[in-house]
C-alpha cells in the first residue's frame, strides 16, 4: 500500500517523539523547491528520509504536506554528512556571552559555534540550563530529483499542498 501525504504537523510530531527516543544523527536541509514552495528533507537516524512541501520557508510556522521518499543513500544529495548532525544543544551561560559579544562587536563567532555543536544532542527533556539552540539545518541548493520515484511522490506533495491551500482558503483555483 502506497502512503498517503501527511500534514506537517502530525510528522513533526512524530519526527519529535523519535528524536527524544535517539537524538544522534538527524539530518535536516532546507531548499526552494519547485513550483515555489519549499522543502524540507529530514534524515533520521534509522536512515528514513522524509520530504516536507511547505508554502513558504519564511514562515514560522507554515502550511505543508510530507511522505518518507527515500533512505540514506538518496539523502546524500541534499543533506551533507560532513557537517554535525542536527540536535537540540545545551549552552552554558559562558557561551550565551560569549555570543551575545561577538554579535555586539561584529566579531566572528567560529570558535565558540564550534564548541556549541562538537556536544552530543540530546533529548528536550533532558536539556536545562541557560539556554539550547538547535541545528544545524542546512541550506541545499539540489534542484534536481533524488530518484523516478521521488519525483512522483515530490507532485503528490505539490497537489496535496495545493489542495490543503486551497481547503484553507488561500489556494488558487487550479486544484
Amino acid at each position: 500500500m502506497e502512503e498517503k501525504p501527511r500534514p506537517i504537523d502530525e510528522i513533526m510530531a512524530e519526527m519529535m517523539r523519535q528524536y527524544d527516543r535517539n537524538p544522534l544523527k538527524w539530518g535536516i536541509s532546507i531548499s526552494r523547491g519547485r513550483g515555489g514552495y519549499g522543502d524540507i528533507f529530514i534524515l533520521s537516524p534509522e536512515g528514513e528520509l522524509w520530504q516536507i512541501k511547505i508554502d513558504s520557508v519564511y514562515k514560522p510556522q507554515p502550511l505543508g504536506m510530507g511522505m518518507k521518499v527515500g533512505g540514506i543513500e538518496d539523502s546524500e544529495k541534499v543533506i551533507s554528512r560532513k557537517i554535525p548532525s542536527y540536535g537540540f544543544r545545551p549552552i552554558s551561560r559562558t557561551h550565551m556571552n560569549d555570543l551575545k559579544e561577538k554579535i555586539l562587536q561584529h566579531k566572528p563567532m567560529d570558535r565558540t559555534i564550534k564548541e556549541i555543536l562538537s556536544k552530543k544532542p540530546a533529548p528536550l527533556s533532558e536539556i536545562g540550563g541557560a539556554g539550547v539552540i538547535h541545528g544545524p539545518i542546512t541550506l541545499s541548493d539540489h534542484s534536481g530529483y533524488l530518484s523516478g520515484r521521488q519525483m512522483e511522490l515530490d507532485l503528490k506533495l505539490k497537489k496535496s499542498l495545493d489542495r490543503l491551500l486551497y481547503e484553507k482558503g488561500i489556494g488558487g483555483i487550479y486544484v
